[in-house]
């Protein structure tokens, strides 16, 4: 008997989202899947820009940071200094945006080293989100790099949609893949019926749900784009290959 196609369920804001799932079905190993989009947070611009010219570089931990950045600056065009960046998909953002930007290729551990390695000097900005980790303002500063930070977004938590409530009360299996540790807790808070196999960015996303009554995990072993795109690939497949149904219990 054929079994039904398993489940994509995507939390993330609707653009960063959309992009993730464009590179999964393109992947030639990827299953036939059908995909729910219900985002847990509302990305929503706030606050004002401090004076740029005081600054030499500038410090992004998200592509939602540029794009707020870029909703503040309106008509006036970026700085022309430095950007440095988590990720490479932070730094593709930054570049279209017109800013220099480099890519640390990980998580803020790794950016706040990237950092310091590189022998950067001046003073930093760093723009971010209400909900941040990692303090990179205060740890490079306490490393000797002097850097300010800004809350110029708020993500302010949604509930998740009736389609994806009734996507983890069903049988049909979910592939679950989670960004954040605050992603992670917001779904810890609710119970599932549905075999549901979750993609980790990282051991503190995998901590943040370990409350999930999970069939199985992965934790990507680097926090990219890639390494989750591949990952969410191998549980479409185990997806697809599951008998069925878990047993009541």
């Amino acid at each position: 008997m054929t079994q039904p196609r398993p489940i994509l369920l995507m939390t993330r804001p609707p653009d960063q989202a959309a992009a993730f799932v464009r590179t999964v079905t393109c992947d030639a190993e990827a299953p036939d899947c059908e995909t729910l989009y219900a985002p847990l947070f509302e990305i929503v611009p706030k606050g004002d820009l401090p004076e740029l010219g005081q600054f030499d570089h500038l410090i992004f931990t998200s592509g939602n940071g540029v794009a707020a950045f870029a909703d503040a600056l309106g008509a006036v065009a970026p700085p022309a200094i430095p950007a440095w960046c988590v990720g490479d998909a932070t730094a593709a953002a930054a570049r279209a945006l017109g800013l220099e930007a480099r890519s640390a290729k990980g998580d803020a551990d790794r950016l706040v080293k990237t950092m310091r390695d590189a022998g950067v000097t001046g003073r930093g900005l760093h723009l971010r989100g209400h909900h941040a980790r990692g303090n990179v303002a205060g740890r490079l500063t306490a490393a000797g790099l002097p850097t300010d930070d800004v809350v110029i977004y708020d993500q302010r938590a949604r509930p998740l949609t009736s389609e994806a409530c009734a996507a983890l009360d069903g049988t049909r299996p979910v592939v679950l893949p989670i960004f954040s540790p605050r992603s992670a807790r917001l779904l810890a808070e609710r119970t599932t019926r549905a075999p549901l196999l979750v993609v980790a960015m990282s051991d503190s996303v995998a901590k943040a749900a370990a409350a999930l009554h999970m069939t199985e995990i992965s934790v990507a072993r680097r926090p990219n784009a890639q390494e989750m795109r591949a990952l969410t690939v191998e549980m479409l497949q185990k997806a697809t290959a599951l008998e069925g149904p878990r047993p009541e219990v």
